[in-house]
């Protein structure tokens, strides 16, 4: 199956996990949630399929175009 590299949009820190590698995800639900100016926004999942593996923690400090997440679709 492909597995996709999910990058963040945004430098931040990231405030939230929603789900543990292994976990079947859906199109638009919420991977991570990343902090940036006291607002929370959501790294969501470009596609329905198995969140491979977590790159990032909470309080992990990213930057733009840093992978998050690897989506095995």
């Amino acid at each position: 199956m492909p597995v996709q590299i999910v990058k963040s949009a945004i430098a931040g820190v990231i405030a939230h996990v929603a789900v543990v590698e292994g976990e079947r995800v859906t199109r638009d639900q919420a991977v991570m949630m990343i902090e940036i100016m006291k607002m929370e926004i959501a790294a969501e999942s470009p596609a329905d399929g198995r969140v491979q593996q977590l790159f990032k923690r909470p309080g992990d400090t990213i930057e733009e175009g840093q992978p998050l997440f690897s989506l095995e679709t």
